[in-house]
């Protein structure tokens, strides 16, 4: 399954998208911020 990197400063909407991605068995990796997503998406998690 795809590796998926969820960007949403709302953290309970981040927590739902993730949670529904999940579900479908892709692998999630979860930012709050842009400066984050950016680490995060350098990083190759």
């Amino acid at each position: 399954m795809p590796r998926i990197l969820v960007v949403e400063d709302d953290k309970d909407l981040n927590r739902l998208i993730s949670c529904c991605l999940r579900g479908e068995g892709h692998d999630i990796t979860s930012a709050f911020d842009g400066e984050e997503a950016l680490k995060y998406f350098g990083e190759g998690t």
